[in-house]
């Protein structure tokens, strides 16, 4: 997706694709939202235990808990995430930056959702994984990754929104978005490795 330049800084404002700061353009070239299968359904006895932590936090000791699960079982990515990577990296530079955003945690949070991540995919460069809060946090995202995402570089962003685990009923499906994010140093012009 092309984008249009604008005269504020990321910072200050961000609805479009592209903005020019400081001789770098900062480039969302391609999205796709994924809307994959759920099931919500009670926590298991075993998931219970896992998340026993998680739940004396938030002070839901005794309450009834769902959980997320895909449509292979799996309560960490839907299948389509896996496929939607595995389909996308392969026209990216090689060196390109992963970021992995989420909303709320796990029912293993000793497993982390970036590690599940790699353990499905061939990803060896670098990677970083936030959880954000809330649903206005794509600017800060967009901060993070112009931040990480060296001049002349890519980042794979996936932009999970769905919340995995939470007391029962308050759970619902939630997309889950991929963006191409570049950086181009607007002096030396497009860099070998781009993807336009």
């Amino acid at each position: 997706m092309d984008g249009h330049v604008i005269d504020k800084p990321l910072e200050d404002s961000f609805s479009p694709d592209t903005a020019v700061v400081a001789g770098t353009t900062s480039r969302i070239v391609a999205q796709v939202t994924l809307n994959p299968q759920i099931t919500i359904r009670s926590a298991t006895a075993n998931e219970l235990d896992r998340a026993a932590a998680w739940q004396s936090v938030m002070g839901l000791n005794g309450t009834d808990i769902d959980v997320v699960a895909y449509r292979d079982g799996s309560t960490t990515h839907a299948p389509e995430v896996i496929k939607a990577y595995l389909d996308i990296s392969p026209a990216l530079p090689r060196n390109f930056v992963l970021i992995y955003a989420h909303r709320g945690v796990q029912i293993d949070a000793i497993h982390p959702l970036l590690a599940s991540l790699h353990a499905h995919t061939d990803h060896t460069g670098k990677s970083y994984a936030l959880r954000q809060k809330h649903e206005t946090d794509s600017i800060a995202l967009l901060r993070f990754a112009r931040a990480v995402t060296p001049s002349g570089g890519c980042a794979l962003i996936i932009d999970d929104h769905q919340i995995r685990i939470g007391p029962k009923g308050t759970l619902q499906a939630a997309p889950i978005e991929f963006s191409t994010f570049h950086n181009t140093d607007l002096h030396s012009g497009p860099r070998s490795g781009d993807v336009r």
